[in-house]
């Protein structure tokens, strides 16, 4: 086992956009993206993009349905 004392350094910039289609149903979108360094060399930063669409629908005032689809892709830094 290696244990490696490092700080971690996480910037993330993101944003959702939603729409009520009717009163019980509504539709969001989002995008985020995650920048992580280390400030050591034995780890790998990266940067990690990711996508996403929502519906959700109200069946009763306790129940609520949702179907997600999520998009990310991760790209490491250069070595």
């Amino acid at each position: 086992m290696v244990t490696v004392d490092s700080t971690q350094r996480t910037v993330e910039v993101g944003a959702d956009w939603s729409q009520d289609l009717n009163p019980v149903t509504r539709l969001t979108f989002g995008a985020a993206h995650t920048k992580v360094d280390y400030e050591t060399p034995l780890l790998v930063g990266y940067r990690e993009s990711s996508t996403f669409a929502t519906i959700e629908r109200t069946l009763a005032e306790d129940t609520q349905v949702s179907v997600e689809a999520r998009h990310g892709r991760l790209h490491p830094d250069d070595l």
